[in-house]
């Protein structure tokens, strides 16, 4: 593993398998939502409304391009494969630098596991995969700068701070996290470890403050604010509810509780081994971060708006459990290399398996919502034939409006939760001008109630007029 070549290669080829499904034209909301408003004016009204300009300038190059989606979503593959396979290589060099005795197959393995897992694997699902990818690169070149370069370069740091941030927010959580981490990795000297992790949270915190200006006065978003307030019972309902959502709920990933209980054993180890090897700097290095980590992966909801979490918006936090697997393993001393190659392997190809079933299931999902789309479409043309063209869509709901439709193991649950998505790709793509609403009409409601449909037929769909209903299953 010291050629570089051989890891790119090798990195871009399991990268390339794991998302390997997303060769084919994929759709999430947010895709929908982009084409049916146009791309650019998509990229200028939600992008840079959240300061994310390296992701407003893929909207404006894939408009100037003409990229339909199936376009998009090979050069986002290609693409974010590629700069995946850097952010891994990066990520290497610096468990290289820190453990040069380690076995370098075991670092390389930790390398990939960090940053290709069913966590960050989202952030290949979007538009603007690429500018998400390119985040963590960022964070990485940020903290290559901070703690790796011989001299400490911190106008470098805080440049690649800014174009992650920049790029995607939420990833950018990993830079204090891994910077802190690193520095007492490397150094003896505690009193430089504390002043470059103030650094390092500083940077954080005013790039942050720095992207509400933007937004405010650059772009001239008045009514902007952050999320709701800054009012202590609304920061500390919406902390409850992003750690129970991991730590209890497991994002919907595994069984509840399994990262609480992980995170736990972790510790007790850690304190165990640390206690042992009379290395207590370690223990309290891992306490701090996993503490910053939960603070910190909040923020960018705070301040752009984000109104739910997704396992994209815990990079942070999923991070800090390898951090401590890698911390375990360089207080044994390297010890039984054989072994732990072979449990890294194992795991190496299960993560790969979970992405790829994860892309899969969002491929299935997206041609169910193709399927209903067209019997839309279909049923809307009948019906003008003879009739008024219909100028609106009328949404309702059957009596169970969550469907799981893949089986929810190890990431891969996949829900209709959002049944506007077929009316959107209808929307989009063929009758552009109607207008969708959300109405409890009574008559109307009455012949779906108590109704749990499982298929979108003829049953599920009523015409009045200039109005098509729908009840979505």
């Amino acid at each position: 593993m010291k050629n570089k070549k051989t890891i790119l290669i090798i990195s871009f080829i399991l990268c390339s398998l794991a998302v390997l499904p997303f060769y084919h034209e994929h759709f999430t909301f947010d895709t929908y939502v982009a084409f049916n408003t146009n791309l650019y004016t998509y990229g200028y009204t939600v992008m840079l409304s959240q300061a994310r300009v390296t992701s407003y300038l893929m909207f404006v190059l894939f408009n100037l391009l003409k990229f339909n989606n199936q376009q998009i979503c090979v050069f986002n593959n290609i693409v974010c494969c590629i700069v995946s396979s850097l952010s891994i290589l990066y990520f290497y060099k610096m468990l290289n630098e820190l453990m040069p005795k380690s076995n370098k197959i075991i670092l390389y393995l930790f390398s990939f596991i960090t940053i290709i897992n069913p966590y960050t694997i989202e952030l290949f699902y979007y538009v603007e995969s690429v500018s998400m990818c390119l985040s963590i690169l960022f964070v990485l070149l940020a903290v290559k700068y901070l703690v790796f370069n011989k001299k400490t370069n911190y106008l470098l740091s805080f440049i690649f701070v800014l174009l992650a941030y920049i790029s995607y927010q939420p990833t950018v959580t990993l830079f204090p996290i891994l910077t802190i981490y690193f520095l007492f990795m490397k150094n003896k000297n505690v009193k430089d470890n504390y002043k470059d992790s103030i650094i390092s949270i500083m940077f954080f915190l005013i790039i942050g403050l720095l992207s509400v200006f933007f937004i405010k006065y650059i772009i001239n978003i008045n009514d902007y604010k952050l999320t709701n307030d800054f009012r202590s019972y609304y920061l500390i309902r919406q902390f409850k509810y992003f750690i129970k959502y991991f730590f209890v709920d497991n994002v919907g990933f595994t069984l509840r509780y399994f990262w609480l209980y992980f995170l736990i054993i972790l510790i007790i180890l850690l304190l165990i081994i640390s206690i042992i090897k009379k290395k207590y700097v370690y223990f309290i290095n891992y306490l701090i971060i996993t503490v910053i980590s939960i603070i910190l992966s909040i923020l960018p909801l705070l301040v752009n708006g984000e109104s739910y979490v997704a396992m994209r918006l815990y990079i942070g936090t999923i991070t800090i459990f390898i951090l401590g697997i890698i911390y375990i393993y360089k207080l044994l001393s390297n010890k039984k290399n054989i072994l732990i190659s072979v449990l890294l392997s194992i795991i190496l190809i299960c993560d790969i398996a979970v992405c790829y079933r994860i892309n899969n299931n969002q491929v299935i999902v997206n041609n169910l919502e193709k399927k209903d789309a067209l019997f839309i479409k279909n049923q809307i043309d009948k019906y003008e034939k003879n009739n008024p063209k219909i100028n609106y869509i009328i949404l309702l709901y059957d009596i169970n409006r969550e469907k799981i439709i893949i089986a929810p193991f190890m990431g891969s649950k996949h829900t209709l939760y959002n049944k506007k998505q077929y009316v959107l790709l209808y929307y989009y793509g063929v009758h552009q001008l109607k207008d969708i609403y959300y109405s409890y009409d009574k008559e109307i409601y009455d012949n779906f109630r108590g109704i749990d449909f499982h298929d979108l037929t003829e049953k599920n769909i009523i015409f009045k007029d200039d109005i098509m209903y729908i009840c979505l299953y």
